[in-house]
């Protein structure tokens, strides 16, 4: 009993901290009877991209990319070798070759080495002869053929300085595909609320009515079934009430699936944390046909999507150009400074040069007869890149009409929220002047039920209307690559 009691006690620190951090984004609106937090949409976007964790997810990308290429550079870190050979038999020292040095590969697919050298033994080639203290050598390696203009190493670390910027605009689609679907849902919830409130007002409204309706009828100045028209009235609301407090309460859950804590936390939403009215906004865009043919003319700068593709066909003309390098022959040549003794390089006397002295050189050349490999592998990628350029004209219309649609949307929804607005509003004035005629008696309790549940069924369509235009303005922004620039 005394862990349980922690543990409830817990939850409720728990629940309250969640409350209080909701609070440090939220602005608040205050009323006679009432408290309670307003979550704007700027707030939201705020809570969502900086404790969800797909959003953490794709922050990760960077850091990713990051070290792919500290691992692409590792192909040009300087490295230490050592070799050593002996072999002695009947106390004999046969042979003892030992080889120790650094190598520093440079751009280009250049070489340069340093090593010391130590060969003795009684079966030693004489070819490898050399002072008995030992020789050292500096060389040189650099290839004129295949790999001079790229090579293996290169190639891997120009991909992963394209992977490092592509990654970027990764985590920028990621988050602009999180807040859309999160805008989504925290409009549905706004509506929802917003219909409820609508639905409170109405059922106190007809309870108020129900009431005065049910003292005529005692003091005999109404008949019995206008109090029964009333109050059906009431319980026709209240069915609706009922049915949009479920929706709001669906609505705040899925919504809370884009709420977070740091330490990847939950929040759930209360009634304390309340969406803006929808009366107050503005539904005039100030998108035009001009503005959105500049944003189709401009996606290839700065579309997280379309930009992708862009680098990734710079990542596949890389790896076409080292397979070109394989159509090449491979000449490789080497020099090698040798010193006299130990450390000790002699110069010319005459010119004073130290490298055409003690030295050797050499190269290496290797090419296959037919090529086979190499113009496959060649024709292979130029394919990839064809494929990968036909992707990103497909890609470019597909965005360029997806913006388009939403705008037309966008136009449409806006004189369809004028519309809707207008009718509400002559609903409105019906009810009242239905409400004087009765009172007049020049009219009954059913038809200001009926011109009540058509105000009430315009103010939810308006909603509705005002709802899909708020989505349509995000997925124009969503559809441009720029809902994340626009909304961080």
């Amino acid at each position: 009993m005394h862990n349980q009691s922690i543990t409830k006690i817990s939850v409720k620190i728990k629940c309250a901290f969640c409350l209080l951090f909701l609070f440090s984004f939220f602005n608040t609106k205050s009323s006679a009877q009432d408290l309670k937090k307003v979550l704007t949409l700027d707030d939201f976007f705020n809570v969502v991209l900086q404790n969800h964790p797909l959003a953490k997810q794709a922050n990760l990308l960077t850091q990713v990319a990051k070290q792919n290429l500290v691992v692409a550079r590792g192909g040009f870190d300087p490295y230490f070798f050592s070799n050593l050979y002996q072999r002695q038999y009947d106390g004999q020292e046969y042979l003892f070759l030992n080889k120790s040095g650094f190598k520093v590969p440079l751009w280009y697919g250049i070489d340069i080495s340093g090593s010391y050298n130590i060969n003795r033994g009684e079966l030693l080639n004489p070819e490898h002869s050399m002072p008995a203290e030992g020789r050292a050598v500096l060389g040189i390696s650099a290839p004129i053929g295949q790999g001079l203009f790229m090579d293996e190493r290169r190639s891997v670390l120009k991909q992963a300085q394209i992977f490092r910027e592509a990654s970027e605009f990764e985590r920028i689609g990621m988050l602009n595909d999180l807040l859309f679907r999160s805008t989504k849902d925290y409009w549905d919830w706004t509506m929802h609320y917003n219909n409820y409130i609508i639905l409170n007002t109405a059922l106190t409204a007809a309870q108020e009515r129900f009431e005065g309706f049910r003292n005529s009828f005692k003091f005999g100045e109404i008949p019995a079934i206008d109090t029964v028209e009333a109050f059906t009235q009431l319980q026709n609301i209240q069915f609706n009430l009922n049915e949009a407090l479920l929706n709001y309460r669906n609505t705040s859950l899925t919504l809370s699936n884009h709420l977070w804590l740091e330490n990847e936390v939950p929040i759930e939403l209360t009634d304390a944390i309340i969406p803006p009215s929808l009366d107050a906004m503005n539904f005039n865009p100030k998108l035009t046909l001009d503005s959105i043919a500049q944003i189709t003319n401009s996606i290839a700068q700065y579309h997280p999507d379309i930009k992708q593709m862009q680098l990734k066909i710079n990542q596949l003309d890389i790896e076409r150009r080292l397979k070109l390098e394989y159509l090449k022959p491979k000449i490789n040549v080497n020099y090698n400074l040798l010193s006299r003794e130990q450390f000790a390089f002699n110069t010319d006397p005459q010119t004073g040069n130290p490298f055409n002295t003690n030295y050797k050189w050499g190269f290496d050349i290797a090419f296959p007869l037919l090529w086979n490999q190499g113009r496959g592998n060649y024709k292979l990628a130029k394919l990839k890149i064809q494929d990968a350029e036909y992707k990103l004209d497909l890609k470019n219309v597909e965005v360029a009409n997806k913006i388009k649609t939403y705008f037309n949307e966008l136009i449409i929804l806006k004189d369809q929220v004028t519309l809707y607005q207008d009718a509400t509003n002559n609903y409105a004035r019906l009810l009242s002047a239905e409400i004087i005629k009765f009172e007049a008696g020049e009219s009954s309790i059913f038809l200001i039920n009926a011109r009540q549940m058509k105000l009430i069924e315009f103010q939810s369509k308006l909603l509705e209307v005002k709802t899909k235009y708020l989505k349509a303005l995000a997925g124009v922004a969503w559809a441009s690559g720029t809902l994340y620039r626009n909304g961080k």
